[in-house]
């Protein structure tokens, strides 16, 4: 495996997920949908890096992972791809703090998914946990 990386779903109580928006000058997806991913730094464990990932990316100072993860690899740009992949419960009242790589956030409903321009790696991810088919 050439580089390992998290995926972290957050779902609220009426089983929306969170999606952020990449920014326009993102080289892959720009404008796109997708769950929150963090590249895992050397000598930290997968759930470290979820943590860290959550404060980094969007502001948040603790989480709640839920029992269900899952693995997967995926062979993209020429490298083996680790993928952690965490869900989470999250407040819809929760305040969500933007950094640079996102224009905006968007609770959605899983079976409106298709009513929007989402990655192909989170259709992948909320497979994994199955929470769609």
């Amino acid at each position: 495996m050439d580089r390992e990386i998290i995926t972290l779903v957050f779902q609220n109580e009426k089983g929306e997920v969170l999606f952020f928006k990449r920014c326009s000058t993102k080289e892959y997806y720009p404008n796109y949908y997708h769950i929150l991913a963090e590249k895992m730094k050397e000598g930290e464990s997968p759930k470290e890096t979820a943590f860290r990932g959550a404060m980094e990316e969007v502001g948040l100072k603790s989480i709640k992972l839920r029992e269900k993860e899952a693995f997967v690899e995926r062979f993209w740009n020429n490298k083996t791809w680790g993928i952690h992949i965490f869900l989470a419960d999250l407040n819809s009242t929760t305040p969500i703090v933007l950094n640079e790589e996102h224009t905006e956030y968007k609770w959605i409903k899983l079976d409106e998914m298709d009513n929007y321009l989402c990655t192909p790696d989170a259709y992948s991810d909320l497979r994994a946990l199955e929470l769609i088919p």
